[in-house]
C-alpha cells in the first residue's frame, strides 16, 4: 500500500484524526477539520487546545493527555464558526522509530446530534409515562365521581331543596361537571393520536396554497 492510499483513508475517516507534538502542536490532522470551519494547513504547528477554543476541559486533562496516557473523555469544543460540539475524545501516546513518546494522537467524534436525539428519547418516554399516569388517574377519578353524581341528583329529587340549599347543590353539581371535564381531558391527551390518511392531489394542493398571494405577485411585476 502507498503512502497515497493510506493518506485518502485517513481523510474519509467521519471522525477527526490528529496527532500533536509534546508541547501540544498539531503535527498531523485529517481532513474532516473543514467540518469544524478549519483548513488544516493552517493548523499544522499551532496549539491545539488554543485553536479550537475548547471548554469545559481542565489542566487535569491536558496534563494527562501530554503525559501519554491512554484516555477517553468527554468536552465541548467551539468551532471556528462558534458553534459548539459535544465531543468524545479518545487519545494515547505517539511513539517514535526508537520507542520513545515524541506526542500523542487521537481521535474527536462528535456526539452532538447523538445526544440530542438521545435527549428528544429521554422526553418522549417521560411524556409516555405521563399519559399512562394521567389514565391511570383519570380512571381512578372517573368512578367515584360517577358516584357523587348520581347520589346528588338522587338527594336533590328525595330532599326537593328550597332557597339556598338549591344553590348548594346546583355548585356541587357544577363541580362535580368540571371534574368530569378535566378527566376528559387527561384521557384524551393520554390517547394515542391517530393519523387519518387521505390521498391528496399535491398540484392542486400547491395551487391553492398559492392563489391568495398571485394577486399581489402580479401587482409587484
Amino acid at each position: 500500500m502507498t503512502e497515497s492510499f493510506y493518506k485518502k483513508l485517513l481523510d474519509n475517516v467521519s471522525d477527526l484524526i490528529w496527532a500533536v507534538d509534546m508541547e501540544g502542536r498539531f503535527m498531523y490532522i485529517n481532513d474532516n477539520i473543514k467540518e469544524w470551519g478549519y483548513d488544516k494547513d493552517e493548523l499544522i504547528g499551532k496549539p491545539f487546545v488554543n485553536i479550537l477554543n475548547t471548554r469545559r476541559i481542565g489542566k487535569r486533562e491536558s496534563q494527562i493527555s501530554m503525559l501519554g496516557m491512554s484516555q477517553t473523555f468527554e468536552m465541548e469544543i467551539i468551532d471556528k464558526r462558534g458553534k459548539t460540539h459535544k465531543v468524545i475524545v479518545k487519545s494515547s501516546p505517539l511513539q517514535g522509530d526508537k520507542g520513545n513518546i515524541i506526542g500523542v494522537m487521537g481521535i474527536i467524534r462528535d456526539v452532538t446530534e447523538m445526544q440530542l436525539l438521545e435527549q428528544k428519547l429521554k422526553n418522549e418516554e417521560r411524556m409516555a409515562s405521563l399519559g399512562l399516569l394521567a389514565t391511570g388517574i383519570a380512571h381512578e377519578i372517573r368512578n367515584p365521581l360517577s358516584s357523587v353524581k348520581m347520589n346528588l341528583a338522587i338527594l336533590k329529587q328525595r330532599l326537593k331543596p328550597v332557597g339556598v340549599d338549591i344553590e348548594h347543590f346546583e355548585i356541587a353539581q357544577e363541580e362535580v361537571a368540571n371534574l368530569e371535564y378535566i378527566v376528559t381531558e387527561l384521557l384524551d391527551y393520554a390517547k394515542p393520536i391517530k393519523l387519518d390518511l387521505v390521498r391528496l392531489d399535491l398540484a392542486e394542493a400547491i395551487e391553492d396554497a398559492l392563489t391568495p398571494i398571485k394577486g399581489d405577485y402580479q401587482r409587484k411585476k
